[in-house]
Order: structure tokens, then C-alpha cells, then sequence
């Protein structure tokens, strides 16, 4: 019980960290900040901006990809949280195209996004099965290594 708890609320703590993604360009430099992380990326290593579909597993998404000359994905956008107008007129401000693939491409999962676009997912989400089973018993570890420690008490 006490490891679905703790996998519930790291899971609640990554989909927040994505919904409280706030950006701002100032200067030369795009910030990008959630609950858990602060990002900086200067203005000129953002070249393009491409739009895919990505499968959660339970839907897909348009999310768009700020990328760097060599292609590898410095920011993502999810249009859950991203209105299109909004990511156009961020591409605008940097001076960079999107080209959309929503809608001549099948959706892609993590790890395709993962390859096509380096960088766009951690390896906590493109391995999310491997990382909860890894939690779980740790998880477990810890409550069994707690309770040994509370009957010797």
C-alpha cells in the first residue's frame, strides 16, 4: 500500500513539474521552468521547431520539438498545455519555422520520438514500465528496512 502511495505521488509530481512548464525569452536566452527543473537555451542554437504526434499509450498528442542544428530537441511542448497559436507565435519570436507532421504521419511512441529527436525524453519516460518496477522496489526495500529497524526499537 505504502508503495502504490509513494509511486501515486511521483507520478502526480512529473505530470505537475509538465503542467507548471512556464517559458520565457529574455534576451538571448529561453527559459524554461517547472516544478522541478530550470532550463536555459540560448536563443541561437534553436534552428527549427517540428510537430509530431506522440502516443502516451493511452492517446497521442501534438507536441512540438525546439531544435538545435545537429536535430536534438532542447525544449518540448505538449499541445495539452500549448495552444498551437501560442507555439507559433514562440517560434515567431525566436525566428524559427515549425513544419507540422500531425497530420501525414502515424503517432509515435517515446522511445521513436526519443531516436528522431535526441534529448526529447528522459530515460525515466522512455523506459516508464522498467522505472516504476525500479520505484516499486525501492519502495518496498526501504518500508521493509524501516519496519526491521521499528521492531528492533
Amino acid at each position: 500500500m505504502i508503495a502504490l502511495v509513494i509511486v501515486v505521488l511521483v507520478v502526480g509530481a512529473m505530470v505537475l513539474s509538465q503542467r507548471r512548464q512556464r517559458i520565457a525569452v529574455e534576451g538571448d536566452t529561453v527559459l524554461v521552468r517547472g516544478l522541478l527543473r530550470r532550463q536555459r537555451v540560448p536563443t541561437a542554437q534553436l534552428v527549427r521547431a517540428e510537430t509530431v504526434d506522440v502516443n502516451s499509450g493511452t492517446r497521442a498528442d501534438a507536441t512540438t520539438f525546439l531544435l538545435d542544428a545537429d536535430g536534438r530537441s532542447r525544449v518540448r511542448l505538449s499541445h495539452q498545455l500549448w495552444r498551437p497559436t501560442g507555439v507559433d507565435q514562440l517560434c515567431e519570436r525566436l525566428g524559427i519555422s515549425r513544419t507540422d507532421h500531425t497530420s501525414v504521419e502515424p503517432a509515435l511512441g517515446f522511445g521513436e520520438t526519443n531516436r528522431r529527436y535526441p534529448g526529447s525524453y528522459g530515460f525515466a519516460i522512455r523506459h516508464l514500465v522498467f522505472t516504476t518496477i525500479v520505484l516499486v522496489l525501492l519502495v518496498i526495500l526501504v518500508a521493509t528496512v524501516a519496519l526491521v529497524w521499528w521492531e528492533r526499537r
